[in-house]
């Protein structure tokens, strides 16, 4: 008989349980080194552990069964070196190790390892894995991170962003996600959550996303705590996870458009890994399709490509609303990257999608924005990107005639992209007409950093007729909205 030999280092599945992240996080050694044996594997045993941190077994087991404490930053730092506990778990900062493993953990990507081998923020978020506990992981480290920590966040780029979503589109299905212990949690709960969801998409329609995002963190540390503490059956706890991760898209929607892409990009790494959880491709999907729109913004559009494709591949639903938005998505990156054949072929998908739609066809909740006015809206956006002025305003204006009273923020943004187009076309007036409702509406309803950002290229599209009297005054106006101090 061969003898197995114990990896030498805690799994990475491991690592990312919630019960070890709340033991290293209050070190609690003891309890570190009990579920590390109880979880690592055959032969994870006392004498292993004693060796891999340079321990007599007798001192393991002082910490395992008789309460000792570790009161040595040099215990600490033994432990991370001869398990590979992050440091930053421990607090106790990054271990020399730790950049050569995440450049290893990049490598099957492809491309550089650069944006990940260079920060200090390989942190749980990129490392959990694709399991329940992975998900509450990554749930955790976006809600309920300490403004400290906020040095550890990075702009995820080209490999860091791309490698979620392929690790979603190829990750082995979660097959049981309930829970047997704690308080029970039914279905009526679940429905209660994603009413109140709901209401704060909508409250988001109307204020913007500038003055909601502490309540949506608080939301998430609340269904994140029921999966943790709640005793519920598979289904329910796939809803849990469902709710979870739309909560974790709004929260990264929230964030981007109060002009804070980096928490957006980390809110949505972790609502793909819920929405995993859930078994919900649709929700996963989505994610990828909000995912892409800082990589536009930034001037990354092949990223953008990218992950509206991933998007499109990981969906084989037939809900004709979802299949719009995904194909939205794809025409406006194909659109910013140029390619007008790509762009004019998503934009008859979505619209030949949109317009089949039959009548309670079981749309999930979140795709009830898709609506006439958005897909006006988002084919003239994709036009005005293509150059294409003059069908992009018809696009615009129809969005603006079709829009619900609602829909306050986007139709400030339609206005926005009308004066845009506008400007671009030569029409000085009428895009200063256009922008000074939008600002109208900013100052008075809406609270959106993006919004203003954009009323500010406006400005700059503007340059050109800078002697005409209505610009100089729209340019004055642009200044009074900064020296509110919404900027």
């Amino acid at each position: 008989m061969v003898r197995q030999r114990p990896p030498d280092y805690i799994p990475r599945a491991v690592l990312a349980r919630s019960d070890l992240v709340d033991a290293c996080a209050s070190r609690d050694l003891g309890l570190i080194f009990r579920i590390a044996k109880k979880w690592s594997g055959v032969g994870f045993t006392v004498s292993h552990l004693a060796r891999r941190c340079e321990m007599t077994a007798s001192q393991v087991q002082d910490y395992m069964q008789r309460g000792r404490q570790a009161l040595s930053i040099e215990v600490f730092e033994r432990v991370a070196d001869g398990l590979h506990i992050p440091g930053l778990m421990l607090g106790i900062g990054e271990r020399p190790w730790e950049r050569q493993d995440v450049a290893v953990m990049a490598g099957p990507v492809g491309g550089r390892n650069d944006d990940l081998a260079s920060h200090p923020a390989r942190d749980r978020l990129l490392r959990a894995p694709w399991t329940p506990d992975g998900t509450l992981v990554a749930a955790r480290e976006v809600s309920e991170v300490r403004p400290v920590d906020r040095r550890s966040f990075l702009l995820l780029t080209s490999v860091a962003l791309m490698s979620p979503a392929h690790e979603w589109l190829i990750a082995q299905p979660v097959n049981d996600v309930s829970s047997p212990a704690g308080r029970a949690i039914g279905p009526k709960v679940v429905d209660q959550i994603n009413d109140i969801t709901g209401m704060l998409r909508r409250m988001d329609d109307q204020m913007g996303g500038g003055s909601l995002i502490d309540v949506v963190q608080a939301q998430i540390s609340y269904v994140v705590r029921l999966l943790r503490e709640g005793r519920y059956t598979d289904s329910t706890g796939r809803r849990l996870h469902g709710t979870v991760g739309e909560l974790l898209r709004f929260g990264g929607w929230v964030s981007y458009d109060d002009g804070d892409p980096v928490q957006a990009q980390r809110f949505w790494v972790a609502a793909l890994h819920s929405a995993h959880s859930a078994g919900d491709r649709a929700l996963g999907a989505n994610v990828l399709g909000f995912m892409s729109e800082p990589a536009r913004d930034l001037g990354r559009p092949d990223d953008a490509v990218k992950l509206a494709n991933t998007a499109l591949a990981g969906y084989k639903g037939s809900s004709p609303r979802v299949s719009a938005i995904l194909n939205m998505r794809a025409a406006l990156a194909h659109a910013i990257k140029g390619d007008a054949t790509e762009c004019r072929r998503s934009i008859d998908s979505a619209y030949s999608a949109f317009r089949n739609s039959p009548p309670q066809s079981g749309e999930p909740d979140w795709c009830y924005w898709m609506d006439d006015a958005m897909l006006n809206e988002q084919i003239g956006t994709s036009l005005m990107w293509l150059g294409d002025y003059s069908p992009a305003c018809n696009y615009l204006e129809s969005s603006l005639r079709a829009e619900q009273n609602f829909q306050v923020r986007e139709g400030a943004l339609r206005l926005t992209r009308l004066a845009t187009a506008r400007a671009r076309q030569g029409e000085p007036e009428r895009a200063c007409a256009a922008g000074t409702r939008a600002i109208e509406t900013l100052s008075t309803q809406v609270d959106s950093a993006r919004l203003i950002v954009m009323i500010r290229g406006l400005r700059n599209d503007l340059e050109p007729y800078r002697r005409v009297g209505v610009v100089r005054e729209f340019g004055e106006r642009v200044n009074e909205l900064a020296v509110r101090g919404k900027s």
